[in-house]
């Protein structure tokens, strides 16, 4: 799905061989960035005026974004698939940014789509996750200065083929057990006894860092 821009929450829904997709993301265009269409592996239900996560139907391709690592290392990973790897805008040797698209042999349904995103982030862990919404838009490569813009395409390597039925299914959601008569605490109690718990549970400190972006390294 294509967007004429950032403020056309409408999608355009378009069918592309791999060739028309290396053209599309393979081309540089001259303006700032928040002028720049959008696109979106995602397909909504023709005739959709917004592209409310909500009423995706399917995704075709993994989208991920890397921020910091090792690009060489992201190639070699990805690179066994037919896939693009281009820089972003804000990409400088010193601070290195890039986009990784993977088309897939299969649409995915969206329902499935969160067991997807999990197995690709494991295989090639480091990636925004904010790229796990299944109806997330980027903008088409462009920017007002492309000294430092970079494109790859594994041309001649297989399509990606997901085996749905091998893929672990999604975790039960967590329970909170709320207590049967609610009392009011202060706001400086609450701080202090949250981070009473945060210095002795380990669990709670894993899952309070990922909500807030973060990554567990060790």
């Amino acid at each position: 799905s294509f967007f004429q821009g950032l403020k056309h929450p409408r999608p355009l829904p378009r069918t592309l061989g791999w060739r028309r997709l290396c053209e599309a993301l393979g081309r540089w265009r001259q303006a700032e960035k928040a002028d720049l269409p959008l696109w979106s592996a995602a397909t909504w239900p023709e005739g959709s005026e917004s592209c409310k996560a909500s009423d995706v139907e399917a995704v075709s391709a993994i989208v991920l974004d890397y921020d910091g690592g090792d690009l060489e290392a992201c190639i070699r990973r990805w690179g066994r698939w037919r896939c693009i790897i281009h820089t972003s805008s804000s990409h400088t040797p010193d601070q290195p940014r890039w986009r990784v698209v993977i088309p897939l042999a299969q649409a995915i349904p969206a329902a499935d789509w969160p067991r997807v995103w999990r197995w690709a982030d494991k295989w090639a862990p480091g990636s925004d996750p904010k790229a796990r919404d299944v109806g997330r838009r980027y903008f088409l490569p462009g920017g007002a200065d492309r000294t430092h813009w970079r494109f790859l395409a594994s041309e001649h390597a297989p399509i990606l083929h997901v085996a749905l039925d091998r893929l672990p299914p999604e975790p039960e959601p967590v329970r909170v057990q709320r207590p049967a008569s609610p009392h009011i605490v202060g706001l400086d109690d609450a701080r202090r006894e949250l981070a009473d718990r945060l210095k002795v549970e380990p669990a709670l400190r894993s899952s309070w860092g990922s909500r807030l972006g973060g990554r567990v390294a060790g």
